[in-house]
């Protein structure tokens, strides 16, 4: 039975290197079995005669606590830093653990619509969270 094995980058700039190998193969060369496993944000596959490699290129979405994985909740932080704002964090319901901070101006004329839109912000920041390979430099870039 061949292996599957995911491997993931958010450097697109990855994509011409793996297009160049011989073994690569992008959804396209697929056939139409092998089309319906395929993630959202796989890219292609290189093949080799035991295992499959699935290349993943770019942010993926995690839903719940990077820590413990567990859900969280959208609080209201109790030490604001100034009278005229109030924070907002996530905080997971397992390890306490918190972030991102979203702070909103109060003002007596917002309206629930508004506070809704602000609160997707906090989500859509905790859901897309940086890359781990954002600022990853390759040491074997470079050298002869």
């Amino acid at each position: 039975m061949k292996k599957h094995i995911y491997l993931h980058s958010s450097k697109h700039e990855h994509k011409k290197n793996l297009r160049e190998d011989p073994d690569f193969k992008s959804p396209f060369e697929l056939d139409i079995l092998e089309r319906v496993n395929l993630l959202p944000n796989e890219y292609g596959r290189i093949v080799t005669k035991e295992v499959d490699y699935h290349i993943l290129i770019g942010s993926l979405p995690h839903d719940n606590c990077p820590w413990c994985g567990h859900g969280g909740d959208l609080i209201q932080l109790p030490d604001s830093r100034s009278r005229e704002f109030s924070s907002y964090c996530i905080q997971c319901r397992n390890c306490s653990s918190r972030g991102p901070v979203l702070n909103v101006r109060d003002n007596l004329n917002q309206s629930e619509e508004e506070l809704k839109e602000y609160f997707e912000v906090i989500w859509q920041k905790y859901k897309w969270r940086r890359p781990w390979d954002a600022d990853f430099v390759n040491p074997y870039e470079g050298k002869a």
